[in-house]
């Protein structure tokens, strides 16, 4: 599909660049292009009277007399058309708003457009339009056809078409009795045909009206200029982050002289970068950094400072979250039995390091095993981790009064921490070498399968005993 290098974004809906992407959402391009048509032909008449897009240009010359004095509104009463003001912002705007005529003189032509949907608007500014500042004209698109389902009433005897047509011919009314001017076009439905036409209808009509004040509607020295400013920032923007990342730091305004730029544009260009590329800019500083001995090492020691904040931080979303056990019946001989396997593969190079003091009975456990087995096993690795003293840790299971009741015994080579709150505190220290996010979920693990958990530490022998209770 060809397109011309010389049209410009705003004619070009009914060139392939419009046309293949309404094709791929399934527009009608052969009726739009029909109508596009259809209207290109009777505009062709010389006949002023018989041109509708040659009136209408003169409408907006005489509303806003021949130099934009007055902002264009555009109001369709019809939710199809709610994108067609933003439209026509590009077309009438990019195409008339010109600094100079086509003999050089400094004109500064142009028409301010703006609008929305006329239902939406009868609650948003009709109420200024028709009181306030005079310094518009609003146009009228009237759709015809409202519906083609059957017909709807939202109130006795009337549709919400009959409520829109109401609106727009009241509008109307309303706002020539406060002497305020405006144009109605009426189209018969909001399909590819009639929204065709009136594309075509305002293309000619632009076209017109620049021809009238004698400027090119086809080019936009304005639009090239700020693109050409912004290639420029672009540049000097990569030149600050040069600077930024050759040596030491330096203010705005060092960088903006050995660039020889404006200090407000680097400044704005620095932020822009600090807002979205800091991470780059900051491995780019550690890079540098890391070239001095003393520096590479504290780097090296903070990196590690946040590897630690960040396990203890997903230790402490996953640790501290709500158990729900899935709770079966499980004989607790049976789960005593599974639990030793676990520990014995868990910790197979300190086996001879732990005893086992079984007495289940023939009980039976509603338990999730699999939250149990975790929860035990997270006494075993503290046992292990914390303080160690000599001597094996012993395991004792019983079951006493319809309780199951597991207990661990602890050698401690010192112990100075308060057993009152065990478990309940899992931030009162963090760092290695304490209890803390573990133990508490040993807590609320054995909590929601209706236990408890106790811990005591016996000086005389240098035990510490942690018991879960659970229900059997």
């Amino acid at each position: 599909m060809e397109c011309s290098k010389r049209k410009q974004n705003r004619t070009s809906v009914m060139s392939a660049v419009g046309l293949l992407p309404m094709a791929l959402e399934g527009f009608d391009i052969d009726n739009f292009l029909a109508g596009a048509a259809a209207m290109d032909e009777r505009m062709r008449t010389p006949d002023a009277a018989q041109n509708a897009a040659m009136l209408l240009a003169l409408m907006w010359y005489y509303a806003g007399n021949g130099k934009g004095e007055k902002d264009m509104v555009i109001l369709p009463y019809k939710d199809r058309l709610a994108l067609f003001s933003k439209y026509l912002q590009q077309l009438v705007m990019e195409s008339l708003g010109k600094e100079k005529d086509l003999d050089g003189n400094i004109v500064h032509q142009g028409i301010a457009v703006y609008g929305n949907k006329g239902s939406t608007d009868q609650h948003a500014y009709v109420q200024q339009l028709r009181d306030g500042v005079l310094n518009f004209f609003v146009t009228f698109i009237e759709v015809g056809k409202d519906r083609h389902d059957a017909r709807f009433e939202v109130d006795e005897g009337i549709t919400s078409g009959d409520y829109l047509q109401g609106f727009l011919r009241g509008t109307r009314s309303a706002l020539y009795e406060s002497g305020r001017e405006s144009i109605t076009i009426s189209i018969p439905e909001a399909k590819a045909f009639s929204i065709g036409a009136l594309i075509a209808l305002y293309e000619r009509a632009v076209g017109f009206y620049a021809s009238v004040v004698n400027i090119n509607a086809y080019d936009q020295p304005g639009v090239e200029a700020g693109k050409k400013a912004a290639t420029k920032l672009l540049q000097l923007q990569k030149q600050a982050r040069e600077k930024l990342t050759a040596g030491a730091g330096k203010t705005t305004e060092e960088i903006a002289r050995s660039i020889n730029a404006d200090p407000e544009e680097v400044f704005h260009a620095l932020r822009h970068l600090a807002s979205n590329d800091s991470l780059e800019l900051q491995s780019a500083y550690i890079t540098e950094f890391e070239g001095n001995e003393e520096l590479k090492v504290e780097v090296k020691r903070l990196r590690e400072m946040v590897s630690r904040l960040t396990s203890t931080v997903q230790k402490l979303s996953g640790g501290l979250g709500e158990i729900q056990p899935n709770v079966i019946s499980y004989r607790a001989s049976d789960f005593v039995e599974d639990l030793r396997k676990k520990i014995a593969q868990e910790f197979r190079n300190k086996r001879p390091e732990i005893k086992w003091d079984v007495q289940p009975g023939n009980a039976v456990l509603n338990i999730d095993p699999q939250l149990l087995q975790e929860a035990i096993m997270e006494l075993f690795a503290n046992a292990f981790q914390h303080d160690r003293g000599e001597g094996a840790l012993v395991a004792k299971v019983t079951v006493d009064e319809n309780q199951f009741i597991f207990t661990l015994h602890e050698p401690k080579e010192r112990f100075e921490l308060s057993t009152v709150n065990w478990g309940r505190e899992p931030l009162r220290n963090i760092s290695h070498g304490h209890y803390g996010l573990g133990l508490n979920r040993v807590r609320i693990i054995i909590e929601a399968h209706g236990g408890e958990m106790h811990a005591q530490y016996d000086p005389k022998s240098a035990i510490l005993a942690t018991t879960l209770t659970l229900p059997a």
